[in-house]
């Protein structure tokens, strides 16, 4: 009797896991995004510090690629306070674990 659920889920089971796919594809594209500015951050001083250090010109490139290297770090631990501090663990009635967003309503 179980196995004709976990070989056939519920349409919302379904919907669900689309949802949650699409979410998680979201995020790594939005982790690939902050992640490649940064590297651009950094290889622009990089290259900086390779070519135009020794004459001291360019300068307008230091604070730009610090900008660009710091800007996606500060990013990356909003993105992921904000994960680890807004969803909370819950138990529905078949045992199994689950996680949900915390809302703005106040808990009861």
């Amino acid at each position: 009797m179980g196995s004709s659920h976990v070989l056939h889920p519920p349409k919302d089971v379904e919907s669900d896991s689309r949802d949650h796919l699409g979410k998680r594809l979201t995020a790594c594209l939005a982790w690939s995004w902050v992640l490649s500015v940064s590297m651009i951050g950094g290889m622009m001083l990089g290259l900086w510090a390779s070519w135009y250090h020794p004459t001291n010109s360019r300068l307008w490139m230091v604070p730009f690629g610090l900008v660009l290297v710091m800007t996606p770090v500060l990013a990356w631990v909003s993105m992921a306070a904000s994960e680890i501090c807004c969803h909370i663990v819950v138990a529905d009635p078949q045992g199994q674990y689950h996680h949900e967003h915390l809302s703005n309503e106040p808990l009861a």
